[in-house]
């Protein structure tokens, strides 16, 4: 596989930029999976194959991508790095600014192929992040998301929102 630094451009759909995920990695990841067109797609599909058909056995496959039912691609970037974030005219971000979901982006990457006992894969390790639509949102620090409210009463039945 190539060492060449490459760019997606997509929307977000899982975002973990401003702080690391802990979930599984007590050290964190900083993710990004990324919502990219199939012409997006196309050239470093191309790329992830031609590396993986180069490998010896086995034949299984861990592929950092999947193809969504409406031709769309999601492809899953990480780093146990922070990524320098940028918005579209070139300058630095609030490293504390929350980007949310849906937010439209540049992320730039590297292929890193792996072996295994049981299979061989590719990880997208994520540099840099342009972004060219900003979602923002909170992390709410531990405050309430709702306004202060007077009174007790329940809505009834009629009130409910069905979900």
């Amino acid at each position: 596989m190539n060492n060449d630094i490459l760019t997606l451009y997509g929307k977000a759909e899982f975002v973990w930029l401003n702080e690391p995920d802990t979930k599984f990695d007590p050290a964190g990841k900083y993710k990004v999976d990324l919502k990219v067109t199939e012409k997006e797609a196309t050239p470093v599909i191309a790329l992830i194959k031609e590396g993986l058909a180069k490998q010896p056995q086995p034949k299984n496959h861990n592929l950092p991508y999947t193809k969504q039912s409406d031709g769309t691609y999601i492809f899953k970037m990480k780093s146990k790095f922070k990524p320098k974030l940028w918005d579209k005219d070139q300058h630095e971000l609030d490293p504390n600014l929350y980007i949310w979901k849906d937010s439209t982006m540049w992320v730039q990457f590297k292929l890193n192929l792996y072996k295994s006992p049981i299979a061989v894969g590719v990880t997208l390790y994520m540099n840099n992040v342009q972004i060219d639509n900003l979602v923002k949102g909170s992390s709410q620090n531990g405050a309430c998301p709702f306004p202060k409210r007077s009174g007790s009463a329940l809505p009834g039945p009629e009130k409910a929102v069905a979900l």
